[in-house]
């Protein structure tokens, strides 16, 4: 689809769909072959830097990571989250700044670092509204590193994030949610609902 419609953009001559929809492709062929789809990313983003189309820049730093991290190559994504955060600051693009930093504390938490994980969330939760993907994600983050270290607060955390990611009606935002609260039902012993979080997504 996405070759499809890269043609008809190219036909009617209008460049920024073009390259909005190329970065759509990098994004799919990340996830089907990860080594292909970060090649052609390094290309795109060449061009679109080039080009400056900083908005298409930004999202394919961010899309880059996010897709990264989603597949548990956590150092790589790191590095591209790291990369869309600088440009966005760079670029005063605060949307696009929350959402890969959300996204890099996820990654940091899931290697350990739990110190700049747990600042860099607390960060966007001050920053964002009640309603954003933004804020989900940093509670994801949030959440799991109270959960896993046993601070108060996890589950209230968990609760926000639950009511967000419901709103989406996305299993990419649905699962990691249910799985963190899957996480909390064993801790505490009760088997029922982590099997009850576990088959809901």
């Amino acid at each position: 689809w996405c070759e499809r419609a890269v043609a008809l953009a190219r036909a009617s001559g209008h460049r920024e769909r073009e390259l909005t929809t190329l970065s759509t492709a990098v994004t799919a062929r990340l996830l089907l072959d990860p080594d292909a789809g970060v090649a052609e990313g390094r290309d795109l983003l060449a061009l679109t830097q080039a080009e400056g189309r900083h908005a298409i820049s930004a999202t394919l730093l961010m899309n880059l990571g996010s897709g990264l991290g989603e597949l548990m190559r956590l150092h790589e994504a790191a590095d591209w989250l790291q990369q869309a955060v600088d440009f966005a600051t760079r670029h005063e693009m605060d949307g696009n700044l929350q959402y890969a930093s959300a996204w890099l504390a996820l990654c940091e938490l899931r290697l350990g670092r739990w110190t700049q994980a747990g600042e860099r969330a607390a960060g966007v939760l001050q920053r964002t509204g009640d309603h954003s993907i933004s804020r989900l994600m940093a509670l994801l983050a949030l959440g799991g590193l109270r959960l896993r270290r046993g601070d108060p607060g996890a589950q209230a955390l968990l609760d926000e994030a639950l009511r967000l990611a419901g709103n989406s009606a996305t299993l990419q935002r649905m699962a990691p949610v249910h799985a963190l609260r899957a996480e909390a039902a064993w801790q505490r012993g009760d088997l029922a609902a982590c099997r009850a979080e576990a088959m809901a997504a």
